[in-house]
């Protein structure tokens, strides 16, 4: 599961064996299941055993090659995995069609990898304006929706919007009264940072400095993650 992005209905079989050991035990005779298997798995907060999610194991263990690229170490497998793939200095560029199995999964899960993650801003590159969590507590689409909802370019890089030195978004439409009240504070929060020559980082010290609001919003992330990671079907 650490290599490669297995399909649901593999999943599913998984559950189906899981599930009827868990109710049936070892014995041929069939028990009438009394909890169908994604409440099973539930963490144990919520009400369930907390019996590993083995589609959620699998995009936590992927995401984890996705983790290791951003850190830019100078290891022998990066070196290799970053001549293989154009796109390994930033997987958020590409889109992993006609590469291999491994490649497209990481694809395929890379959203979820974003989901919570605090961004160091360097250059820029890595890191999407809107929707990426850089600046202030929580990601600009979420302080400011009002802008958000009708610029240009809702995938806009940090280098692409702060390429001058200054803020560069275009709107679909004339600003509203709340919308110019919006862009001046925005204007005022993203001026103190600059781009350098260095590659975007991914930041986890949060409880080392007391950033207790930014802790409340990315523990509502980590929920909507989990939540987002539909259980496979799997027998009752």
């Amino acid at each position: 599961m650490g290599l490669f992005l297995l399909h649901d209905g593999i999943h599913a079989k998984f559950d189906s064996h899981r599930s009827k050991f868990f109710w049936e035990g070892a014995g041929n005779k069939r028990k009438y299941h009394m909890v169908n298997w994604p409440s099973v798995c539930r963490p144990k907060s919520s009400g369930g055993l907390g019996l590993l999610n083995s589609k959620r194991m699998n995009i936590a263990l992927l995401s984890k090659w996705i983790w290791k690229l951003y850190q830019d170490e100078p290891s022998i497998w990066s070196t290799i995995v970053k001549a293989k793939y154009r796109d390994a200095d930033n997987l958020f560029e590409g889109s992993g069609l006609g590469t291999s199995q491994f490649w497209k999964g990481l694809h395929k899960i890379k959203h979820f990898f974003k989901l919570g993650a605090k961004h160091i801003i360097g250059d820029g590159r890595r890191t999407f304006f809107w929707t990426d969590w850089w600046c202030s507590n929580q990601p600009i689409k979420e302080r400011f929706p009002e802008l958000f909802n009708i610029c240009d370019n809702p995938n806009l890089s940090v280098a692409e919007a702060l390429e001058a030195g200054e803020l560069l978004i275009t709107f679909r439409r004339s600003l509203s009264p709340e919308g110019r009240r919006q862009w001046l504070d925005l204007v005022s929060l993203v001026q103190p940072s600059t781009l350098s020559s260095t590659k975007d980082k991914l930041w986890s010290g949060m409880a080392k400095t007391g950033d207790r609001e930014g802790l409340r919003w990315l523990e509502n992330k980590l929920r909507e993650l989990y939540a987002a990671v539909r259980p496979s079907p799997s027998s009752q």
